[in-house]
């Protein structure tokens, strides 16, 4: 697969339909969905069918039982959608469930992160783990990992991993496992990895730091490599 198949997530630009209505649940509600100026919920809702809204603000937990599209949102707490979520911006605290696929111009993310389908995104900063469940792609990406994370491919302008140590003690004594960034194919322009396990990695700059498993390493440019790596071949491309 190219790089440029890969990077899907460059120029995302998206507007829900505008609505009048604002949705405001203090407590515990429920709403048959629609499209919305501002969702405010503080406590527990859930959204019976689609939502579309300008402002979607989160404080406690949320069910969307169809998709969401939104301007803006606002999570801290837990976010499950059954369908797919897209927005322009995106800023979460705690725990994001799709079923879909996601997309989104920004994405910043402090906690977990799973999606049944592909996540394309223009910038995104995830701190913590994730699962996405296809393609993950982005212009630019950083990881922040204190929780495993996994992607089938990973697609990018530039990427940098890096891993909390303080958190990663901890979680070697879950059932979670190590803070480590798995994937079968990571391609990109800038690629700078820590802790990861990758059967192929594909970019023009390359640097392989610690605790990483690489099978293959493919280059156009420049490859670094730390001594506390591994990989199995590298070759040069062009």
């Amino acid at each position: 697969m190219s790089k440029e198949s890969l990077k899907q997530g460059a120029g995302f630009a998206y507007s829900p339909p505008s609505g009048r209505k604002k949705l405001k649940i203090m407590g515990t509600g429920e709403s048959l969905g629609g499209v919305f100026e501002t969702v405010s919920i503080m406590g527990e809702g859930v959204a019976h069918g689609d939502v579309h809204a300008g402002g979607f603000k989160v404080m406690g937990a949320c069910r969307v039982e169809g998709s969401a599209d939104l301007r803006e949102g606002r999570i801290q707490g837990e976010l499950i959608v059954k369908g797919s979520l897209r927005a322009g911006e995106f800023k979460g605290l705690g725990q994001v469930t799709v079923h879909g696929g996601m997309s989104a111009g920004k994405l910043k993310l402090q906690g977990q992160l799973e999606t049944g389908g592909s996540c394309e995104v223009d910038a995104a900063e995830l701190s913590g783990g994730f699962r996405i469940g296809g393609l993950l792609s982005a212009d630019r990406l950083d990881i922040n990992l204190y929780a495993p994370g996994e992607a089938k491919e990973i697609g990018c302008g530039r990427i940098e991993v890096k891993r909390s140590r303080i958190m990663d003690l901890k979680r070697r004594f879950t059932a979670s496992g190590p803070s480590v960034l798995k994937a079968e194919l990571i391609e990109g322009d800038e690629l700078r990895l820590s802790h990861t396990e990758a059967a192929v990695v594909r970019g023009n700059r390359v640097t392989i730091g610690p605790g990483c498993v690489i099978g293959r390493v493919e280059y156009t440019q420049t490859l670094e490599k730390s001594r506390g790596s591994h990989v199995g071949s590298e070759v040069r491309i062009g």
